[in-house]
């Protein structure tokens, strides 16, 4: 329930980004026909900056609706691994956290491909694997690898 809302307000977000931004470029183009007081400066600067302001909304609602379409994503994907492995309770949160991670994190995930374990050490991550046993910790980048395509993750 809870992703098909998210799903949803990310959809309304972008909706309603689109819309503002509209309204604020109709106001610029308002402001450039319709009023005769204006200086010929302000005529030129203020559409410029409602336009600009459009598109900062613009740029701003579509990097939140791609974080919040990424999550969705990353939710789907760990519940189809948890309902075909399901990791023991004590090591959900810490699997859940190694999943996301390992997809996301490139550094995290070259340091468990390499077999770079020091490296943990100094990664954030680190701790998350450390927690797992060594089952999920073979079996997560395994089922990743097999399951999931990471270039949709790939900024």
């Amino acid at each position: 329930m809870l992703r098909k809302l998210t799903k949803i307000g990310a959809y309304l977000l972008l909706a309603c980004g689109a819309i503002i931004s509209i309204a604020i470029i109709a106001f610029a183009l308002y402001f450039w026909f319709v009023y005769p007081e204006a200086t010929p400066s302000a005529k030129v600067i203020v559409p410029i900056l409602f336009f600009l302001i459009a598109i900062v909304i613009i740029i701003v609602t579509i990097s939140v609706f791609e974080t919040m379409t990424e999550t969705v994503i990353l939710e789907d994907e760990f519940e189809k691994f948890d309902s075909r492995y399901l990791p023991d309770e004590k090591y959900f949160f810490y699997a859940k956290n190694y999943f996301k991670s390992y997809i996301i994190d490139n550094e995290f995930r070259d340091i468990i491909e390499n077999k770079k374990f020091p490296l943990l050490n100094t990664n954030p991550n680190g701790d998350v694997y450390r927690k797992l046993p060594p089952e999920l910790r073979t079996l997560i980048p395994e089922y990743i690898k097999d399951n999931i395509s990471l270039n949709q993750f790939m900024a």
